[in-house]
């Protein structure tokens, strides 16, 4: 017992005491005190101990060792231990053996494939094993495995044995570096860098990470900020001795060589006392050889202090650390069979000063978030169409012009060969580029500033008259925006502008080319004309039109297939869907028959949504698929990114959410690679909805509570509405009432007048929040809030849906005949949408009002409409309901009750609803109640 005790003493004493050295020195004093005593138990819990102490404090190999013999006990001793301790240590053990250069990959292949055997038969820890089978790759140089091992990942449930988020946050940083990616990093960093994630390791690993990739990027202050921060958490840890070497090569860099020998020499000391860590060993070898090298380089002098027991000067002393470090990282890469570590190494240890910083005061906690910059790097992705570093206005015209880059990108090579040209005094080739600037400007949807270039391109091109197919080309494109901004074909400044494209197109040398343009606009605005008028397109109307176009443009396939998209855009608009469809179906044919990518993505742009409207949803998921993979070969990941979450909205609505989810977040990485970091965010609020569809509840939380804290510092009002309404529906289905009250009153202040749809889900979310809690008046009045931002024209069922819903609420808080009015606009709108069986399904609440207001019989009325439609259309909740209303608005009847309860039965109600109606119907009936009565 004495001993039992004073195990019990010494593993209390180590918890109370920080990571390091002292604290995995005492529970091995435990083990030991344990083990004498032959105290399986006690030996038991101990190692449990060792094993966390080790990890953390620096000494993985031991931990390796501890968690071992505890998997070796449980399987001797079934039943006798809680295996969770054990089990959530289980998935240190193929990281440690990875930063063991002389194990090989297959034995670690063999723990990973132990611990999912042991993690499968407890029906737990799937995302553990995930997350392994990628930071094992990254950590081995196989970064593209890492990659796609990743996308696996990030859409699984989290379990008990999930690591934090903190440290998953912190390892897909480390993934975004590897691959190239320094702004996707830093955009990923945010919730560590503003303090929002932490655990005993995080942030102080993650901070370090990201000094680099700060000076790269030039935000020498963030680094700075995040230095100091970084740094006091981290120094002292044995645990993080490679987090602090990333220091020690941050104050190399910014040229402060003392303190940045004071530092290593630090580390050295812990290497020499005997740390396991081989590679952290070999990252301290490497800075401190990068220091000593720009020591010796910079002629600084003697060192002010020793580095363990060698001797030497900053040269040989750097040589031996270098020789040091590029020995271990050979017997890694020799392993892993890639030179991933030995690449690392090399570019360490050729870290210099190259500029010197004042310091700043020490931090204390989180600092201001990184925001990530307007156009995002593009190290590492395709540089299909990247622009050509060149003045030669004549080369930027021409890759301005090409359909590879973004949008962003091609309209400033524009601007450059404008002002190019300009500079040449070449008139000419200015008016030319100005027209493809104004192009631009429309692509990105700046209307009234295309206009205004366009204007000035048509003046320049008609004094020079030099280039018809120029001049032909801005006034069709400034006929099609006047078009777009008035809605008027017929209208004078239109036609002015055609008339402008008929007279070049007679001069012009493409001849039929720029006459088939000219009356492929001409049939594109015939068939405007009835749809401004309201009017179907006649049946061959305009056929003959866009024929005859297409013929004239013959010679250029790229020709003809704008003209069928045109043509099958203009009956879109006008209503002519089949014509539409029959017209995008040829367009898509020319553009898989010629295989260009850039006539595949516009192709899928007018063919997707048409095949959307006609209920194809599977082949309209194809098509968009093709478009992302075109946009990406393009070169525009910004616009693959677009389809990749249109796709993602397509295969929920065909119930496939989880191809749904991972496409949600191929369309994040596509963003933040296009440097749209504000369309990553929304990409993310898609993926958390689609996790919430999944009933991955704690995923959807994490990453609503992550984008609602980074929409208040971006100050996006928008994206905050919509986060803390989607956090407040996930709160108030869990019950936490008191939770999701604040969030909805947040998303109500978040949104302002201008989001009028989401403002009515707010105040609806509100009111509903405000009932459960019995906050009855609160609920009127918020209700009343809601339909004051209904919007028939965005969202006419939703509209209908809210007014019905507020009518209900209005019977049960005593006011059924201001609910009557609503319920009759309820009606309404559901019936300008056909749906019947909606519209039919609110005289259910018109039965309760009615009933409350005593109007017995046009209770039973309503209920008998209802049912009446529940039995033809075959809607067994509805026939349920309304059964249940007639046995409730009748005189108390068993058999009617009986065959509601029945029917509820037959429509697959839960056993609790039918509890609870079972309790009402027995209350109606008076059963239950004692027959004894007080005399």
């Amino acid at each position: 017992m004495a001993r039992g005790r004073s195990v019990r003493k010494l593993l209390a004493e180590a918890e109370g005491m920080p990571p390091g050295f002292a604290r995995t020195a005492v529970a091995e004093e435990a083990v030991r005190t344990a083990d004498a005593a032959n105290d399986l138990d006690g030996a038991f819990t101990a190692r449990e101990a060792l094993a966390s102490a080790a990890m953390h404090g620096g000494e993985p190999q031991k931990s390796l060792v501890a968690v071992t013999w505890c998997l070796a006990q449980l399987d001797a001793h079934p039943g006798r231990f809680d295996r969770h301790a054990t089990y959530w240590a289980l998935k240190w053990l193929p990281t440690t053996l990875v930063d063991m250069p002389d194990v090989p990959l297959e034995e670690i292949d063999r723990v990973v494939a132990e611990a999912e055997r042991r993690y499968t038969e407890i029906g737990e820890g799937s995302d553990a094993i995930a997350k392994l089978r990628w930071v094992l790759p990254l950590n081995t140089g196989r970064t593209a495995e890492a990659v796609e091992a990743y996308r696996a990942w990030r859409v699984l449930p989290r379990s008990e044995y999930s690591d934090c988020r903190a440290c998953d946050v912190s390892n897909e940083i480390s993934l975004a570096l590897d691959a190239g990616e320094p702004e996707r990093a830093l955009d990923l960093a945010r919730p560590l860098v503003a303090g929002r994630l932490e655990c005993g390791e995080e942030p102080a690993r993650a901070l370090a990470k990201l000094l680099a990739a700060l000076r790269e990027t030039g935000r020498d202050d963030e680094a700075e900020r995040l230095h100091t921060w970084g740094l006091r958490l981290a120094r002292g840890n044995p645990s993080l001795v490679s987090t602090q070497a990333q220091h020690v090569l941050h104050l190399c860099r910014t040229g402060r060589p003392g303190q940045a020998l004071e530092l290593a020499g630090e580390l050295v000391d812990v290497c020499d006392r005997g740390l396991f860590d081989v590679e952290a060993r070999m990252v301290t070898a490497a800075a401190t050889a990068a220091v000593l090298a720009a020591w010796h380089e910079a002629d600084l002098g003697p060192l002010p202090r020793r580095l363990g027991d060698r001797t030497g000067d900053a040269g040989e002393l750097a040589a031996g650390f270098a020789g040091q470090a590029r020995e271990v990282a050979a017997a890694f890469d020799r392993r892993n069979g890639t030179d991933r570590i030995g690449r690392a190494v090399e570019r360490m240890l050729a870290t210099r000063p190259t500029t010197a910083v004042a310091p700043v005061a020490d931090a204390t906690g989180p600092v201001e978030p990184v925001a990530p910059p307007a156009v995002a790097s593009r190290t590492g992705a395709p540089q299909v169409g990247s622009p050509v570093q060149t003045d030669d206005a004549a080369a930027l015209l021409a890759q301005a012009r090409e359909p590879r880059g973004t949008l962003d990108d091609r309209h400033d090579l524009a601007v450059r060969a404008l002002r190019a040209f300009e500079g040449m005094g070449d008139r000419r080739g200015a008016a030319r580029a100005r027209r493809t600037v104004a192009e631009g400007l429309l692509r990105l949807e700046r209307l009234e500033e295309a206009a205004v270039e366009f204007d000035r391109a048509l003046a320049e091109l008609s004094e020079l008259a030099e280039d018809p197919h120029d001049l032909l080309l801005a006034a069709l494109s400034r006929a099609r925006l006047e078009v777009a901004r008035t809605g008027a074909p017929g209208g004078e400044e239109a036609q002015r502008l055609l008339a402008v494209a008929r007279a070049a197109a007679d001069v012009d040398p493409a001849g039929d080319r720029a006459r088939g343009q000219v009356l492929l606009i001409e049939a594109e605005w015939a068939v405007l004309a009835f749809a401004e008028a309201d009017a179907e397109v006649p049946a061959g109307a305009v056929d003959d039109r866009f024929a005859e176009a297409r013929q004239l443009l013959a010679a250029d396939p790229e020709d003809v297939q704008d003209a069928w998209e045109t043509e099958a855009w203009v009956r879109g608009v006008a209503g002519d869907l089949t014509g539409a469809r029959a017209a995008a179906e040829a367009a898509w044919q020319l553009a898989d028959r010629s295989g260009s990518d850039a006539g595949l993505r516009s192709a899928a742009e007018v063919l997707a949504p048409l095949l959307v409207a006609g209920g194809e949803l599977e082949r309209a998921i194809d098509v968009v698929s093709v478009a992302q993979r075109a946009e990406e070969a393009l070169g525009d990941p910004g616009e693959a990114g677009r389809a990749a979450l249109a796709r993602a909205e397509m295969l929920a609505d065909d119930d496939r959410a989880e191809e749904a989810l991972a496409a949600a977040f191929a369309a994040v990485d596509l963003f933040l690679t296009g440097g749209r970091s504000g369309d990553a965010a929304w990409a993310r609020v898609t993926a958390a909805r689609l996790f919430r569809d999944l009933d991955r509840d704690q995923n959807a939380a994490d990453l609503l509570e992550e984008l609602l804290q980074q929409s208040g510092e971006d100050g996006d009002r928008e994206l905050e509405g919509a986060v803390a309404l989607d956090l407040a529906r996930l709160n108030g289905d869990f019950g936490f009432l008191d939770d999701a009250l604040p969030l909805a009153e947040r998303a109500v202040r978040a949104l302002g007048p201008e989001h009028g749809s989401g403002r009515a889900k707010a105040y609806r979310m509100l009111a509903q929040l405000h009932e459960s809690m019995g906050k009855i008046p609160e609920a009127v009045a918020a209700g009343v809030s809601c339909l004051a931002h209904v919007d028939d024209g965005e969202d006419p069922l939703l509209a209908a849906e809210l007014r019905r819903e507020h009518a209900d609420r209005l019977v049960r808080a005593g006011m059924g005949d201001r609910a009557l009015e609503l319920f009759d606009a309820a009606e309404a709108g559901f019936r300008a949408v056909q749906e019947d069986v909606a519209a039919a399904g609110v005289d259910l609440g018109r039965a309760d009002a009615y009933a409350a207001l005593g109007r017995r019989d046009e209770a039973l009325a309503a209920a008998g409409r209802a049912l009446e439609v529940g039995r033809r259309e075959d809607v067994p909740e509805m026939r349920a309901e309304a059964l249940w209303a007639l046995a409730v608005h009748h005189d108390p009847d068993e058999q009617r009750y009986g065959v509601a309860l029945e029917a509820y039965q037959e429509a697959g109600a839960p056993p609790e609803q039918l509890a609870e109606l079972t309790a009402a119907r027995d209350a109606a009936l008076g059963r239950g109640r004692s027959r004894w009565r007080r005399r």
